[in-house]
């Protein structure tokens, strides 16, 4: 009977240790989402901006400028702004999460392109996409 006696500290130990590492693992998930969450609407509000500025007739440097803006005022930074006519995608970066936006101003259907990646693309890779001119965020 003496042998058995540490047997239960060890399983408790062993228990305090995996629910620890699970409430980690759950936090940080739930970090991951609120960013991902944080990232699409910073890209959404900053292609609403630069589509904005493009319906006024502004040149696209002004267009990304305002989505520039728009996208620190949400936290973010915009990583690229890609201008064409009257629509604009973007992509920006929320702490670890990346996430993309289209829009387009003035009459005809919406690109619909709203995407979170998890990783940075490089905005060359997106022309194949998007024909027009490219804004290359500083």
């Amino acid at each position: 009977m003496s042998t058995e006696r540490g047997n239960v500290t060890v399983f408790v130990l062993a228990a305090i240790v995996l629910c620890a590492g699970l409430s980690l693992a759950v936090a940080r998930l739930g970090s991951a989402v609120g960013d991902k969450a944080r990232a699409e609407t910073a890209a959404d509000a900053a292609a609403l901006a630069a589509a904005d500025a493009l319906a006024r007739g502004e040149d696209p440097s002004i267009a990304r400028a305002a989505a520039a803006a728009t996208a620190a005022d949400n936290g973010a930074r915009l990583l690229w702004c890609h201008c064409a006519g009257s629509d604009a995608l973007v992509g920006v970066a929320w702490g670890s999460a990346r996430a993309e936006a289209a829009l387009r101003s003035g009459p005809g259907p919406s690109p619909s392109h709203r995407r979170s990646v998890a990783t940075r693309r490089d905005p060359a890779d997106r022309a194949d996409l998007w024909p027009g001119s490219l804004c290359a965020a500083t």
